[in-house]
């Protein structure tokens, strides 16, 4: 059935018509840049999270804050991104996909990615001879107890400085979910 208000009174019809019109392009377009921004802000938070854990990583590696030069925190970013993709993202996808949304679980896997992480980074790049100050920590290429010692304390810490990245991804992913139920 027509709308009599509109059949009664042309004019107000005519000055409604393209506006009328237009609403529902309107509402489509606001939707897509909704939809746009909000993956542009998971996007970010998904870049940000290593960069966070790796200026981070010099507390770990000291276990005391300190002042670190410049070069030495751009440098750890590269690698802190490599590991992300090796080892945290298949540690993400391996989760099932109604975990990977809530928070417990992303903040145990960033735990778990950091700590692998650094373990793996240390053990490759641990050389024949260590010694800091009387203690030796790696002998003929081998870890001594005190090395063990050493590179499991560090990774743990490198685990508990990883939790702000994961918590940083989960923000992004949940970020993304938000953005593909608004379609």
């Amino acid at each position: 059935m027509p709308n009599r208000f509109l059949q009664a009174d042309p004019p107000r019809q005519a000055a409604r018509g393209l506006h009328f019109i237009l609403g529902p392009a309107r509402l489509a377009a606001a939707v897509r840049l909704s939809q746009t921004l909000g993956r542009m802000k998971s996007f970010a938070l998904y870049l940000l999270a290593p960069v966070i854990v790796a200026l981070l990583a010099p507390l770990a590696i000291n276990l005391q804050a300190a002042p670190y030069p410049a070069i030495f925190l751009v440098g750890t970013i590269p690698v802190v991104f490599f590991f992300t993709l090796v080892v945290a993202l298949p540690l993400y996808f391996s989760l099932p996909k109604r975990l990977r949304g809530q928070l417990i679980p992303l903040l145990c896997m960033a735990f778990v990615a950091g700590l692998l992480s650094f373990f793996v980074f240390s053990y490759a790049t641990k050389g024949v001879q260590a010694q800091v100050g009387p203690t030796v920590l790696v002998q003929n290429g081998n870890y001594t107890a005190s090395g063990w010692y050493e590179v499991l304390l560090q990774s743990f810490a490198m685990g508990i400085f990883s939790l702000p990245g994961g918590l940083l991804f989960w923000l992004g992913a949940r970020q993304a979910a938000k953005s593909e139920n608004a379609a």
